[in-house]
Parts: structure tokens; sequence; C-alpha cells
């Protein structure tokens, strides 16, 4: 037998190829008991009382809060402007946290409004049977608040919302806008009575009664202001006679 042909050599010509090792993949790691892989770990609450659930809508706020804050607001803003009107200040003069202050209301501008918006229109009108009623009840409740201290806030309102356009938006919707709503309504049945011809500006009734007492309470002493506010109706029965003839001859010329 040849070389070529010996069994062993046949053998050893016939090895088979050798495989590449491949190591098993490595199992995943289980998490820890109590552990979400995704996670925090997870509270065992079975050893827990449940908790007990806060009633709907939180604690009523307390009026007398409400008004310490806004008593507060018109005295800062009267003596330092919008340049000392911060909530500290406020919260410290009213005797109170400043999260009180900030529950209330969310914005500095949005406190100023509230503080010097002064009286309800609605209310103080009430059931007025006429517009010359109606003026009087608003002049008496404007000459009060003027002799105090919104007064003299509303003044440094009226410089300080031509730098912050916003405090002159807010005032016009929230102050100026109802006011105007309640007198147009009166005139409205005025006009329908006879009492002022048709074509009453409601805006000049409105601008001729309150720029009138500020003008009045702005431009005298402190001891006049006094007299004016505890001696009003001479005064006020005037404004109105006046007021309302300038009313009834605009309205003819219209």
């Amino acid at each position: 037998m040849s070389r070529e042909e010996s069994p062993l050599a046949v053998q050893f010509s016939a090895a088979p190829e050798r495989v590449p090792y491949e190591a098993p993949a490595p199992e995943p790691e289980q998490p820890a008991d109590g552990v979400d892989s995704d996670g925090p770990p997870e509270e065992d609450v079975s050893s827990k009382p449940p908790q007990r659930q806060r009633p709907a809508g939180g604690r009523p706020r307390d009026p007398r809060v409400d008004r310490a804050i806004r008593d507060a607001a018109t005295q800062i803003y009267a003596e330092e402007g919008w340049a000392g009107f911060q909530f500290d200040a406020i919260a410290k003069r009213a005797g109170v946290g400043k999260s009180a202050v900030y529950r209330r209301w969310a914005t500095r501008e949005d406190l100023v409004i509230e503080a010097i918006r002064g009286m309800d229109t609605a209310a103080v009108v009430g059931d007025a049977a006429t517009l010359r009623e109606a003026l009087t009840r608003i002049a008496r409740e404007q000459l009060e608040w003027w002799g105090d201290t919104p007064g003299a806030a509303y003044l440094r309102l009226q410089m300080d919302q031509v730098k912050l356009p916003a405090l002159g938006d807010l005032y016009s919707t929230r102050v100026r806008g109802p006011l105007l709503d309640v007198v147009r309504g009166m005139v409205g049945k005025a006009v329908a009575s006879g009492e002022v011809p048709p074509g009453t500006s409601t805006t000049l009734l409105v601008e001729m009664l309150s720029g009138a007492m500020m003008m009045r309470m702005g431009s005298s002493s402190r001891a006049n202001r006094q007299k004016l506010v505890d001696n009003p109706d001479e005064y006020i029965a005037l404004l109105v006679d006046y007021v309302l003839a300038a009313a009834t001859a605009g309205g003819k010329r219209r």
C-alpha cells in the first residue's frame, strides 16, 4: 500500500474543521425584592393606615384677613406708590404671612386694583327710582372715598398707569367699566321717563360727577376735605344739578 493510500493518512486528512467557541449569553439580572427596574423602590403600604382625604375646596377664606390685606395694600400704595408696593411689606402691615397674600392675589396688579376699587356701584345705586337719586348716591359714596386713603391711592394710579398700561387696563375693566354699566342702565330708564333727553352721554355724566369731586378733594386742605365729608348734602345736590343740566343741554344738541 502506498503512503497516499495509508489509512492513517486518510484519517488525518479527513479531520473536521474547528468551530469557534461561543460563550453562553448571561442570564438577565433579576431585580431585588420590592424594586422596580424602571423606577424607584415600591413602598410597602400593607402595614400603613389609610390616608385621610382632604375635603374638596380647602379651608374657607377668612374675610377679616381679606380686609386686613386690602387695607394694608391701600395704605402702602397711597404712601409709597408702585415702587414700594411689595407683597412682603403688605403682609407685614396686615399682620399676616406672605403666603396668605399670594393665595388671594396672584399679582401686584390684581391686588392694587382690588384695593382701590372702592365701591360696588350696583349695590350703592340699589333701587334708586330716578337718575338724580342714583347720581346722588354715587356722589355721596365717592366723596367719602376721595376723602380717605383710597382716594390718594387712586391719584397714584393715574400717574402709574402711564408707565404701566396693564394697570390702566385692569382699572378700565374692573372699576370704570362696571360703574359705566350701572349708570348706563339708569340713563336708559331716565330717557324713557323723560328725565333726560335721548342722546344723553353716560360717559360724560360719570366724568363730570367724578371729575368735579376729584378736583374739589384734591385741591382742598385736609380740614376742608373733612368738612365736606361730614356735611356733603349741599355740595352734592348742587353738583348733581349742574351735571344733569349739562346732560340735558348736551342731549338736546344731538
